[in-house]
């Protein structure tokens, strides 16, 4: 169990320029004063400073302009943080700053938890910290929200289940080996469940392939039937690559044909050119002088009969060609028809591919491979599921049998029983009194008036006995804000404050407010913080020693960010 105390908190505003260093090193600290001078500020600021959140902060308190340095130790070692804005540091026993982060941040939570020795985790989250209020909630009861409850005093501090938990850990009932497998079998279960649910539906889709989709009974040599197959796909693969030898071959035959018919309409249009050059040339002279350069021509007999030789050949070439496109054509008439003969060919392989073997077509044994393939499948996956579900029922049964064996151990009746005695005798030694079956551990308080604060304190102080019992991880400083509520007369409260200084553990540290204290017991080594003296918290006296020890944290910050 680790032991923490407050020291000193320091309070500061820049804007008013005035500041308070409080002393708390003592084992029962008094914060006295009427009402409104700020005694509620005080006690409020104590775990604020260490980065839980408070129900309720008064409004003349506003913690944006209020800076909080707070020093306490753990286990004698002395530690430091500042709260600036939403900014949390927190200092070693060197000085150096430890870390920073920002309030309400999870990773503020592990930095703290870790601070303070405290493991748990949220079990509905296990990678979740709890909260750092949550820490602190047996140990402070906040003058506006913690009259009603005991442990109601935090904001932020998780669910009621987390809540339930955080009580079972913080009083020492279970340890962390307890919630580590609880963790892990809400996670174990959670997975057993999901896996369970596939392989319902995987069973399910199963039967109902089954049903409905009813395998091909394949009574014949399936390798007889597989080489008859083989042998059709390769005459196919050679009707195939006969195929593509004539597509090729047609190919150039039609080319062959297209370049022929050019040739021919080529060859007309010449004859047609030249027959009108002869006919223009009869209507010349015999000498043709040329306009440009003067230059003679000859357009006698002879060079007209030229003409009519050219148009000849030009004739004769195309009775070539005609005779050309002729024999093309043929050829493209015998491709044509070697190529259906191909197509024929393949179509019948085709078919016999297709057709009916032993009465089993290819397109069955596909089917039917495929169901059976399918079916394979489901089976496979139906047995991977089945063997998840029994290692995962394997492991839930293991963990809780772990779970069970500190349930069973009695441990906890034990405490809920001791709880109940103690809140009894507590109740008693204050005056009052409470029905032992209505006092429930982790129950509420059903007491109303001036019996509710007496039942509030009684439920504290029994966790506390518990704490100490059993060790539980931490101790902090108990700090109880204004305990005379609900017309509890004075010696009520006198009763009050007797119980909680004989109750306080000797190593413990006791922290009260309180607007009066005549009357009072008080121990010779109390330490009284009168704020009566000033009128208010804050006073200008202690502001430049306050803000000197801020600048020096900030400035060590500053080097920190550039040095990194």
């Amino acid at each position: 169990m680790k032991n923490i105390r407050f020291q000193k908190i320091k309070i500061l505003s820049y804007s008013e320029k005035k500041a308070r260093i409080i002393n708390l090193d003592s084992n029962f600290v008094l914060i006295k004063g009427t009402n409104h001078v700020g005694k509620s500020c005080v006690l409020k600021s104590l775990y604020r400073a260490l980065g839980a959140e408070i129900k309720k902060m008064p409004d003349t308190w506003d913690m944006s302009t209020i800076i909080l340095i707070l020093n306490f130790t753990i286990d004698y070692i002395r530690f430091k943080s500042l709260l600036i804005g939403n900014d949390l540091f927190v200092l070693n026993p060197d000085g150096s700053i430890r870390f920073k982060e920002k309030i309400g941040s999870e990773s503020l939570s592990e930095k703290i938890n870790s601070l303070l020795g405290v493991n748990l985790r949220l079990v509905d989250n296990s990678d979740l910290n709890i909260p750092v209020g949550a820490n602190f909630m047996p140990f402070y009861i906040d003058q506006d929200a913690g009259w009603s409850e005991a442990w109601s005093s935090f904001s932020k501090v998780g669910t009621l289940g987390d809540k339930a938990n955080t009580r079972l850990y913080l009083t020492g009932i279970i340890d962390d080996a307890y919630f580590t497998y609880k963790k892990t079998l809400s996670s174990v279960d959670k997975d057993l469940k999901k896996n369970s649910s596939d392989l319902r539906s995987y069973q399910l889709l199963s039967e109902q392939v089954r049903r409905k989709i009813k395998p091909l009974q394949l009574e014949f040599d399936i390798n007889g039937f597989r080489n008859r197959i083989n042998s059709y796909l390769e005459k196919l693969k050679q009707l195939r690559e006969i195929q593509n030898m004539h597509l090729r071959l047609m190919q150039e035959l039609y080319s062959k044909k297209t370049y022929i018919e050019l040739n021919i309409e080529q060859l007309k249009k010449n004859i047609k050119e030249i027959e009108k050059d002869f006919l223009y040339a009869l209507n010349l002279e015999e000498v043709i002088v040329c306009p440009t350069c003067g230059g003679q021509f000859t357009n006698d007999i002879s060079s007209r009969h030229e003409l009519m030789r050219d148009e000849y050949v030009c004739r004769d070439m195309v009775i070539h060609c005609n005779n050309d496109l002729d024999n093309v054509m043929k050829q493209i008439e015998a491709a044509v028809k070697k190529l259906e003969d191909i197509n024929t060919a393949i179509e019948e392989t085709q078919n016999l591919i297709k057709s009916s073997n032993d009465e089993i077509s290819l397109e069955e044994v596909i089917e039917a491979k495929s169901r059976e393939h399918m079916l394979d499948l489901i089976t496979m996956q139906c047995s991977e599921l089945s063997s998840k579900v029994e290692s995962l029922q394997k492991e839930k049964d293991r963990l809780e049998v772990m779970v069970n064996a500190y349930e069973d151990s009695g441990r906890k009746e034990e405490a809920e029983s001791l709880f109940a005695d103690y809140v009894v005798a507590a109740t008693k030694s204050m005056g009052s009194s409470v029905k032992q079956e209505k006092t429930r551990f982790g129950g509420r308080i059903t007491a109303t008036g001036s019996a509710l604060p007496v039942s509030v304190i009684a439920h504290t102080f029994s966790y506390l006995k518990l704490i100490q019992k059993y060790s539980g991880p931490i101790f902090m400083p108990v700090v109880i804000d204004e305990p005379k509520q609900q017309g509890l007369q004075q010696q009520g409260l006198n009763l009050l404050i007797a119980y909680m200084r004989k109750t306080i553990p000797k190593n413990g540290q006791l922290i009260v407010s309180l607007a009066d204290d005549k009357n009072i017991d008080m121990p010779s080594n109390a330490l009284v913080v009168n704020l009566d003296k000033t009128g208010r918290v804050l006073i200008e006296d202690d502001f430049e020693e306050v803000k000197q020890e801020i600048d020096n944290i900030l400035e060590k910050d500053f080097q920190r960010m550039w040095n990194a």
